[in-house]
């Protein structure tokens, strides 16, 4: 027979009150040969005194749990919320990954060729864009369209494959050789 507060000890008697088995830790009050356990002891002394203790302290002691209770779910709710913003941070993340390698790459060329050119010759590829454009529409370019240092018009050549290849008059105005565009090679070169 074991304490009914405290299951892993043995019982020494049952209370006079409720007749719960309780230890000698557990049984308080010793009147007139009975026994009694707190509550029932406080049962007692509240009868005598005119006073509720029992449910004062039970009321108080539910108090307590509640206010217990209500930490626990607020510290729930908390975590749950701290959990959701990361979540949510790391999708926008992931969903950022792609746009941030973008950023790290290098980015890609204005022409094929890998010489260092400054803005005349940025220019002047940029026309040959325009120009690679017309191309790929059956159009030739008019005299609209030219590089800015030397101002004269594109040299147009059919090749006899049927290609037609656009170049810069000048091209050594600018350091290079050659800088062209073809219908069949829509990427300007320039070659050193």
């Amino acid at each position: 027979m074991y304490c009914y507060n405290h299951p892993d000890r043995t019982a020494l008697s049952a209370c006079t009150g409720c007749e719960k088995l309780f230890c000698r830790e557990c049984l308080l009050g010793v009147s007139d040969n009975a026994m009694f356990c707190a509550r029932c002891e406080a049962l007692k002394a509240s009868q005598d005194m005119g006073v509720d203790v029992v449910r004062e302290r039970e009321d108080a002691q539910k108090k307590a749990k509640e206010q217990i209770r209500s930490k626990k779910i607020k510290q729930k709710r908390t975590r749950a919320a701290q959990v959701g913003i990361i979540v949510v941070a790391l999708i926008i993340a992931f969903i950022q990954v792609p746009k941030m390698n973008s950023a790290l790459q290098q980015p890609a060329p204005l022409r094929v060729g890998d010489y260092d050119t400054d803005e005349n010759v940025n220019e002047c590829i940029t026309a040959l864009w325009h120009v690679s454009k017309k191309l790929q529409n059956n159009e030739l370019p008019g005299t609209d369209l030219f590089c800015p240092v030397g101002k004269k018009d594109f040299e147009v050549i059919e090749s006899p494959g049927g290609d037609t290849i656009v170049r810069v008059s000048q091209p050594e105005l600018y350091g290079f050789s050659e800088m062209r565009v073809s219908r069949l090679h829509p990427v300007p070169e320039v070659i050193k």
